[in-house]
């Protein structure tokens, strides 16, 4: 149980570098397209995948009402879908492959 913990703090911590260096760009007046493409993508997958991970931890009681796990989910959920779904995040960050690493295909 213990280890899920540190998965999802390690990610946690990850997707808080990728969302603080895309709005270091956005202070500086740089281009954070592709930065934020990123950690609104994986943000909001690892969120996703977390949140699972913590109901489960609590067994049947992380989707009882006094717990907020539940609503978490479905605000993670909802993230995916709206305000740039992962998939637009996805074609955004493929658009730009050939300037990440030169020509592919």
């Amino acid at each position: 149980m213990r280890w899920k913990l540190v998965d999802a703090a390690a990610d946690l911590e990850a997707a808080r570098l990728l969302a603080y260096r895309a709005a270091r760009l956005i202070d500086e007046g740089g281009d954070a397209v592709l930065p934020a493409a990123y950690a609104k993508k994986v943000a909001t997958e690892i969120a996703l995948r977390r949140i699972v991970d913590c109901i489960q931890a609590m067994g049947a009681n992380g989707l009882r009402a006094d717990y907020p796990l539940a609503r978490h989910l479905a605000g993670a959920k909802i993230a995916a879908f709206t305000d740039g779904s992962i998939e637009m995040m996805n074609e955004r960050i493929g658009a730009a492959l050939p300037q990440v690493f030169g020509t592919v295909g």
